[in-house]
């Protein structure tokens, strides 16, 4: 296939542990049960600063440690952030 060049193919656990490391990192990050910005889009007007702000509150509630990480308090600060500064990504429950 020209779209894979020079790459030799991947194991399927090699592949899923790269897609974890880019969650654990907030490379990508869930903002809401289906939807999810990675740090590579360029993202539409208005949306400046958006990506910081998501990882920096992820962060505050204890991520990536996940002993710590407080899922529903970090959930409704992202929601409201979202719904106050970002409303274009803000989510309907």
């Amino acid at each position: 296939m020209e779209w894979r060049a020079e790459c030799s193919p991947w194991a399927i656990e090699d592949f899923f542990e790269v897609l974890k490391d880019l969650y654990r990192d907030l490379k990508f990050i869930p903002t809401s049960p289906t939807k999810v910005v990675d740090v590579w889009t360029m993202l539409a007007n208005g949306s400046e600063g958006m990506v910081d702000t998501l990882q920096g509150i992820y962060r505050a509630y204890g991520w990536p440690d996940l002993s710590v990480y407080r899922k529903e308090e970090c959930m409704k600060a992202m929601r409201k952030v979202l719904e106050e500064q970002y409303p274009d990504f803000a989510y309907e429950e």
